[in-house]
């Protein structure tokens, strides 16, 4: 005997069916992404490199935690 579980009924094999097909049917009608080669990465890899990856905040962010640490050691 269980206790706490409450009456919950499990779905009919009907109802699974139903839902199993619905999740595929959604799942066929989303568009494929196209598959990426090797190439595809290394020009990927030369345009990040190229761009500037430095933070913009970078300094700001060194003020804002010497003042933060300033206030804590206090």
């Amino acid at each position: 005997m269980s206790t706490g579980m409450g009456n919950r009924q499990l779905p009919t094999p009907k109802q699974n069916m139903i839902s199993f097909v619905t999740k595929r049917t959604r799942q066929a009608q989303q568009p494929k992404k196209p598959k990426r080669t090797a190439e595809d990465y290394l020009v990927m890899g030369r345009e990040l490199s190229t761009k500037s990856q430095k933070p913009k905040d970078a300094e700001a962010t060194k003020e804002n935690v010497r003042g933060i640490w300033r206030k804590w050691s206090k």
